[in-house]
């Protein structure tokens, strides 16, 4: 995992972080890996969540309290360093190839320096088998953004809706409303906050954002 965690360490840390036995080094690889094994079950399960993702909060948290970053910080470095297609696609499969050992066991949690990863997140990663180029996308959560609501298609529900989010782009793209959100809480209205992901497919141009996932509405404005 060299060639990916050299690259920005400094970055995070505000130093040079090269021991091998490292308390940082281990938080900093533990972090890579459970980020790019956390994009391989949104990529294969095709949504945010699980406890794959709830470990990766957890790293980022305490990345965050070790190095005095921000959270949002910590996370925009990540999203930044995998923006590019090529180190996005090598992660995650360098990640879920390094958890395959583990798939056999499941009883057992991986350890890496001194951060466990327990066994009930390893055997939410799934196994270590090639992700297609035309399933690969980035899953990027975005919290309470202004959710400017467009054409909706009654007989479509979940589907039928699309929306512009002025702070990430003006452009009107495909909205779908997560299983978790109570429909009436958007009907009528025109403008909504609400915590969102931002999908983002891999296109002959790169990663381009082609859908947003609504999960919780946080008020009407």
């Amino acid at each position: 995992m060299g060639e990916f965690i050299a690259p920005y360490a400094e970055r995070i840390y505000g130093q040079a972080v090269t021991e091998p036995t490292s308390e940082m080094l281990g938080l900093l690889v533990s972090l890579v890996i459970v980020y790019g094994a956390s994009a391989a079950r949104d990529i294969v399960v095709g949504s945010v969540g699980g406890k794959v993702r709830e470990q990766l909060k957890t790293l980022i948290k305490y990345t965050a309290q070790e190095t005095g970053k921000s959270e949002k910080e910590i996370t925009d470095i990540l999203e930044a360093r995998y923006s590019d297609v090529s180190l996005f696609k090598r992660l995650v499969r360098k990640s879920r190839d390094f958890f395959a050992p583990a798939h056999a066991e499941r009883t057992s949690p991986v350890v890496i320096g001194n951060v466990s990863i327990p066994s009930d997140v390893v055997a939410e990663i799934p196994p270590s088998s090639p992700i297609k180029d035309k399933d690969m996308a980035r899953y990027i959560p975005k919290d309470d953004v202004e959710i400017k609501l467009h054409a909706m298609d009654k007989d479509k529900q979940n589907t039928g809706w699309a929306a512009v989010i002025p702070s990430l782009s003006d452009r009107r793209i495909k909205l779908r409303i997560g299983k978790e959100v109570d429909k009436s809480d958007i009907w009528g209205k025109d403008t909504i906050r609400g915590d969102i992901v931002v999908v983002e497919k891999l296109t002959s141009y790169g990663f381009f954002p082609q859908e947003y996932q609504l999960t919780r509405v946080l008020g009407r404005d």
